[in-house]
């Protein structure tokens, strides 16, 4: 019987031996195919990452996106939900009493382009739920030019040319300041948001520093009040200014909603 033993130890390690070749090649099989499907891969998108399955390395890379629990989302992320890219503009976190787990609520701003782009609605969810957070790409273009309903900007480092249209601009002062900006002897810089290839959204400097064309008469100066006149800017725009600004000044406005702020240094 020990003979037997002995024996049947022998023919198992010879088949583990044998088998140990055949198990090297198909794990190389597998790799090469995953390897060769990531060519045909979509690039990847932002708040995505690359991984690699263990044994595997060099090779195989898989797609993975980031998870974040929902107590730990802030006012301003940005995340992804059935499909759609969502701004965090509201965050709140009530905890649970004794065992209670408490809830957040989040107040979300849509940011896919389309009829729904600017939305708000909210999402409630309980702790330990988690949410995919991206990282939008920033890039920065110089103005060139208004052609119709679209900002030509360039990448200064590039010299790439893009062609912008209008309403990513949040709202009517930023759009108004954006053709203002293209009667200036420099131009701003503009900041457009990226997911992916795809361009979000967007914005002028927090203020821009225009020169005023000409002014109206002020109110009278025995006034008591603070007094406002109008002014026009280069390209026409309407700005209310104090009293004390005239033609040839330079002002500092508020591209948020064009309101003038300072006069310029």
């Amino acid at each position: 019987s020990g003979l037997a033993i002995a024996m049947a130890t022998s023919a198992a390690r010879s088949c583990v031996g044998l088998a140990r070749p055949a198990l090297s090649s198909v794990l190389s099989i597998g790799a090469d195919a995953l390897a060769c499907s990531s060519r045909f891969r979509a690039p990847l998108l932002a708040g995505e990452e690359l991984f690699r399955a263990p044994g595997l390395v060099g090779r195989g890379a898989q797609l993975r996106r980031p998870k974040t629990d929902c107590v730990d989302i802030r006012q301003g992320n940005k995340i992804e939900r059935d499909g759609k890219l969502f701004e965090v503009v509201k965050f709140e976190h009530t905890r649970g009493m004794a065992r209670q787990t408490g809830n957040v609520q989040l107040e979300l701003r849509e940011l896919s382009r389309g009829g729904a782009r600017g939305n708000k609605s909210t999402l409630r969810m309980k702790p330990g739920h988690t949410l995919n957070v991206i990282r939008l790409d920033e890039r920065r273009f110089r103005v060139l030019y208004l052609e119709g309903d679209s900002l030509q900007v360039m990448n200064e480092s590039t010299f790439d040319q893009v062609e912008v249209p209008l309403d990513l601009f949040e709202g009517g002062a930023q759009r108004d300041l954006v053709r203002e900006s293209t009667f200036m002897e420099e131009p701003p810089e503009v900041s457009l948001l990226y997911y992916g290839e795809d361009l979000l959204s967007c914005s002028l400097p927090s203020t821009l520093e225009l020169v005023v064309e000409r002014s109206h008469m002020g109110a009278s100066k025995q006034s008591a009040t603070a007094r406002e006149k109008d002014c026009y800017v280069a390209g026409g725009m309407l700005v209310k200014v104090p009293d004390h600004v005239e033609k040839g000044d330079r002002i500092v406005v508020d591209t948020r909603d064009g309101r003038f702020v300072r006069k310029a240094q």
